[in-house]
């Protein structure tokens, strides 16, 4: 299950975006089978599994499969590069910003045109970027879509979809109006919320069957779609020949197969039949020494709350005793054992990074290093406040997965380190995972989530008093300090950073509510003659328009 608000996915468990961190067991042989790449002098074809279906190819849905085919069916002004969350210009030939960050002027390139050969022109924009919006559409509302100026009136019904911030002056140019200035709005316009959709197209296949199947789709990017449905089990993604750079794409057709189970996708791809299968992590001990293994980090992170709502772990004290108390380096080397990195802040590693290359999370240093002294000293200090001289204490988590292992990791580690404090756990199916959360009858919950923006800023909003909010966390100058960072200071990079730092100090440190505990890596095993491949960060992970096959 995913919770969609403000743009975000908060995954809350391990089993999500990349499937289960599975318990199967595979004997398989080590050995590596000839793959199924075909290999002409006219065409390379590779074949990549899905851990699921694809339920559609609407670009305004946060659904992990359609955003693997969408990063690659479709381009926005600006492109993914392949490297980390890096863009470039994509259908966008020159791009001028307003002095104060409000008024963006896109410059579209003169050969580009969608899969049927008719040109793709800024009019194209507007209707997508107005369907995003119109409150008659069914696209998901998200209010990511706020920054462009009146979308949040238009939304609730209060002004018409004309008076939205986005106009086209002529065929090749397209005017984005912002209610506020955006450190990364060139990141935003490579996704596909706000991607071209053409109007004539979309009125003739129906706003209902609209990328429902592959004929209902037109691609404006490196691939295009073949053979697929809602129902399908296999399909294809096909070289695009009127995509303007199609001569430096190398891969002719990536074919799917939705292969659910990890221990079937590594016998497919041990037999040849796969090119890639992504592993859970009792898998990795296994196949590490593989030649065709690989890891990527991801910023997936396994998070440990407080309840804010409940005396004893809403005490400052309280939370940092916890925090202390847990040594993640265990965690990772000896529970997780996949290449997990330890976190001790709440934002990920290798999410931000400023103009200087310069990470979030490493300026903004380390919070809870293990130290069992120090974690006792802060509960001893908490007691005395609460005036208690123990606690039970119970613990939400998912049943899927390695979530139980963990939390009964973090048990163990704080009734071992801490004095007079037990803890007691409840596994919950998902769904009722996020229910209970909902409510105040839990102390401490452990859960796995992700941003879907390589910003600092798409974490630190989780908490806002009316975020999504897990821990029920509330503080007003945390508040104001987001707003600052979201409205005041988009062309100032380096004011919005330190703002951002000093909002996640007061909630992980002073505030004690929430610690980052580890760091997943996403570990797969691809073919070794299939070059340049890197699953990307943030969003979706499949990117082919670099990947080279070696002949």
């Amino acid at each position: 299950m995913a919770l969609f608000k403000k743009g975000l996915v908060v995954a809350l468990s391990s089993a999500l975006l990349l499937g289960a961190c599975g318990t199967e067991t595979g004997g398989t042989d080590n050995g590596s089978a000839e793959q199924t790449t075909e290999s002409t002098e006219d065409k390379k074809v590779v074949t990549f599994e899905s851990k699921t279906e694809l339920s559609t190819l609407d670009g305004s849905t946060y659904d992990l499969p359609t955003t693997n085919m969408y990063l690659n069916i479709t381009e926005n002004m600006y492109r993914k590069t392949g490297n980390g969350n890096e863009v470039e210009l994509g259908l966008a030939a020159k791009h001028e910003e307003s002095e104060d960050g409000l008024t963006h002027t896109f410059t579209l390139r003169d050969d580009i045109y969608w899969e049927n050969g008719d040109p793709i022109v800024a009019a194209d924009f507007v209707f997508g970027i107005q369907r995003s919006i119109d409150p008659e559409s069914a696209v998901y509302p998200s209010t990511s879509d706020e920054i462009i100026v009146n979308a949040d009136k238009i939304r609730a019904g209060e002004m018409e979809l004309s008076e939205l911030g986005v106009e086209a002056p002529d065929d090749k140019t397209l005017v984005m109006h912002l209610a506020y200035p955006s450190a990364i709005f060139d990141y935003d316009m490579s996704g596909g919320r706000w991607a071209p959709i053409q109007e004539k197209f979309y009125n003739e296949v129906g706003a209902e069957n609209y990328g429902t199947s592959a004929d209902n789709f037109m691609a404006s990017g490196p691939y295009k779609i073949q053979n697929w449905q809602t129902s399908a089990s296999e399909w294809s993604l096909v070289k695009n020949e009127n995509y303007y750079d199609h001569e430096s794409v190398d891969i002719d057709q990536i074919d799917f197969k939705v292969v659910p189970e990890t221990s079937t996708a590594v016998q497919l791809y041990e037999s040849g039949q796969l090119d890639f299968a992504t592993l859970t992590p009792d898998f990795v001990p296994e196949f590490k020494s593989h030649e065709g293994f690989a890891q990527d980090l991801t910023t997936f992170s396994g998070n440990m709350e407080a309840n804010q709502k409940v005396d004893i772990t809403a005490n400052d004290h309280f939370g940092r005793a916890l925090f202390y108390a847990i040594d993640r380096e265990e965690l990772t080397e000896n529970i997780l054992a996949d290449g997990s990195l330890p976190v001790t802040g709440y934002v990920p590693y290798e999410l931000d990074k400023n103009v200087e290359g310069v990470d979030f999370r490493e300026e903004a240093g380390h919070y809870y290093n293990f130290d069992a002294a120090k974690a006792q000293e802060e509960l001893d200090a908490a007691f005395k406040e609460l005036d208690i001289e123990s606690a039970e204490l119970t613990m939400v988590v998912s049943e899927d997965g390695q979530d139980p292992q963990v939390a009964e990791f973090i048990q163990s580690q704080l009734e071992n380190n801490l004095e007079n404090i037990s803890v007691n756990i409840e596994q919950l199916p998902l769904m009722s995972l996020y229910e209970r959360l909902g409510k105040e009858d839990w102390d401490l919950a452990y859960y796995t989530l992700t941003p879907f923006l390589p910003d600092a800023f798409a974490v630190l909003e989780w908490s806002y008093t009316d975020g999504i909010n897990l821990s029920q966390y509330s503080n007003e100058k945390y508040d104001e300090l987001l707003d600052q960072a979201k409205y005041d200071f988009g062309t100032d990079p380096r004011k919005r950073r330190d703002i951002m730092m000093e909002a996640e100090e007061l909630k992980v440190y002073e505030d004690a509510s929430n610690s980052t505990l580890h760091q997943n890596q996403r570990s797969y095993l691809v073919n070794p003659e299939i070059e340049n491949f890197e699953t990307l960060p943030v969003s979706g992970y499949l990117y082919f328009r670099n990947v080279k096959l070696n002949q």
